[in-house]
């Protein structure tokens, strides 16, 4: 008698009862279930951002190197809530919140309803993504409005979606790279076809998205004028007193200080000084080797890989043991990142495809400038760059696996997310059952 052994089909009808909401809820959870550790201190550059938002509530303009709006919110929230952690930390979770439902609502336009779904997924189970959406600092805001413009984009409103780019340069300036990977997108699908019309059409559309980030920026600088140099001139002055013989009694000294700025022009005047700030940003004097981690240690486990930066950590010792209660580092999420290479090299491979042209487009949008960078300037300590590459990598990750996982795909998926899970809550900013 023969004996065949089968193996059962996954049963996935659950995922019919799932939604988009759910997957937020979950996210949420644990998002506001983190955002109070630690409350008596800030995390990574928090520090900065805080001392720039309060002396923007004083009327003093503050880190004029990034644009303001992701200050002016959490400004707002401030003086809603008070100066406390759940004012600095709440508009980016609810920006977090917002970029997990675009991301879905982007995978929509390429991917069937349950795919979407494991993109959302993929993306709140990222181990940086999940702690640059809970902290202040910049980025959030400029990906919530930058997925925004790329939905809007596919849908073909192109208006709104100048206007949501525009949002999101004013939040972060990295949102641009989100502009180039849909320039590179844009021209891989009409390579073929160009016309006047989408000249014309390419041309109003910029011209927008230069009036919203712009004008918004121009706006900010009437209002807290930003200086782009300070120079103080030391007048110092020696008062001799004599008795009526002519012998020196005392002597005193005056000092004058005169602190004089040069105020930036105009919004094009303040874009030229960032990009001339950045470009003078050069660490590779004041970092130790061991403390470079170049954009392809992101992606491959070369190099520094595995030594990510520590925003804040809380260490209890108990005897030969070291216990992290709150432990944020930006630990890259192999499983997710490391994807990026084989999901690069299937797109080159069904470059025909439409999901192929985005995805590629996308990520060579958003991590390509940093190959570019990094040669040049020797300074990428920080892998959360990479944020604004992560929705396209989980968008790939089930396209991906629905193209070479034959008829074990769902098998695949299924592990590979719960893979994700498992790494996720090995690096959880706030120690469940993590001990090193």
């Amino acid at each position: 008698m023969e004996i065949k052994f089968t193996v059962p089909k996954p049963n996935l009808s659950f995922l019919d009862k799932i939604g988009i909401s759910h997957i937020i809820l979950v996210s949420a959870i644990l998002r506001f279930f983190v955002m109070c550790f630690p409350t008596e201190s800030s995390i990574f550059d928090e520090v900065h951002y805080l001392g720039a938002v309060r002396a923007l509530m004083q009327g003093i303009s503050a880190n004029p190197e990034h644009p303001p709006l992701t200050k002016l919110i959490v400004m707002c929230s401030i003086q809603i809530f008070g100066d406390h952690w759940f004012a600095w930390r709440f508009p980016i979770i609810l920006c977090s919140l917002g970029a997990t439902y675009l991301i879905y609502r982007v995978a929509r336009e390429f991917l069937d309803e349950k795919k979407a779904l494991l993109v959302s997924a993929f993306m709140i189970f990222d181990i940086v993504f999940f702690i640059q959406g809970n902290i202040y600092v910049l980025e959030m805001p400029g990906l919530m409005f930058g997925l925004a413009f790329i939905l809007y984009y596919l849908k073909g409103r192109y208006w709104v979606s100048a206007t949501m780019i525009g949002l999101g340069f004013l939040c972060n300036e990295k949102s641009l790279f989100l502009l180039l990977g849909v320039a590179i997108y844009h021209i891989m699908v009409n390579f073929r076809k160009p016309s006047q019309l989408d000249i014309k059409r390419v041309g109003i559309f910029l011209v927008l998205c230069v009036l919203v980030g712009g004008g918004g920026l121009g706006l900010s600088d009437l209002v807290w004028p930003p200086s782009k140099s300070t120079r103080v001139n030391i007048n110092i002055q020696n008062t001799v007193f004599q008795d009526e013989n002519g012998n020196v009694i005392r002597t005193e000294t005056a000092t004058q200080t005169q602190t004089s700025y040069e105020y930036m022009a105009n919004p094009v005047d303040h874009v030229i000084w960032m990009m001339f700030y950045y470009s003078g940003i050069n660490t590779n004097l004041e970092t130790p080797a061991e403390n470079f981690r170049p954009p392809w240690t992101w992606i491959l486990p070369i190099g520094n890989w595995n030594n990510p930066p520590v925003y804040l950590a809380t260490v209890v010792r108990t005897g030969d043991k070291s216990y992290y209660p709150v432990n944020y580092r930006s630990q890259t999420p192999v499983f997710i990142w490391f994807m990026t290479v084989p999901i690069l090299g299937l797109c080159l491979w069904r470059f025909a495809e439409k999901e192929s042209k985005f995805i590629l487009a996308m990520i060579a949008g958003t991590f390509g400038p940093w190959l570019l960078w990094e040669p040049f300037k020797m300074n990428m300590p920080f892998n959360h760059y990479f944020l604004f590459t992560i929705p396209f990598v989980c968008l790939g990750i089930p396209w991906f696996w629905n193209k070479v996982g034959g008829k074990y795909k769902d098998y695949i998926l299924a592990a590979h997310l719960l893979s994700v899970m498992v790494y996720f809550f090995m690096y959880f900013p706030v120690g469940l059952i993590r001990t090193i």
